[in-house]
């Protein structure tokens, strides 16, 4: 019996080494997010990339400039708006653009308990100068 005794102890020593992991092997952590991570940076980012397809140049005429809403405020609605000639800019990339710029947006105000003045921006009457489009003073 007493032989017994003096084998299980090593067994059992060596029984819990072998279901331990490796010193070496990194233990499991958690998963990474389901979605990436929204911060002032990718915000400035995306509006820099919707300004950079916001072309102001090209429309003759004050009914051909447009303006379309940028950003998005903390209490709902557009932070502002972005003129462009529509001639010259390549609409659907500068939709789907700013699209992307509100939704993230969106996403930043929330995740960061943002408030706004909630004033309502309201869409500039817009008008070419000299061949460039921009908002009416």
């Amino acid at each position: 019996m007493n032989a017994r005794i003096l084998l299980l102890g090593p067994l059992l020593v060596v029984a819990f080494a072998c279901s331990s992991p490796p010193a070496t092997e990194q233990q499991p952590t958690d998963p990474p997010p389901t979605s990436s991570v929204i911060n002032q940076a990718t915000v400035a980012k995306l509006e820099a990339e919707a300004r950079a397809l916001a072309k102001t140049e090209g429309c003759a005429s004050s009914g051909q400039c447009k303006a379309a809403p940028m950003g998005s405020k903390p209490c709902g609605g557009p932070r502002e708006y972005i003129v462009f000639c529509p001639l010259t800019t390549n609409e659907l990339a500068l939709t789907r653009k700013l699209d992307e710029l509100r939704v993230a947006e969106e996403r930043y105000n929330r995740e960061n308990g943002l408030m706004s003045d909630c004033a309502m921006v309201t869409e500039p009457r817009v008008e070419a100068v000299d061949g460039v489009c921009r908002a009416a003073p």
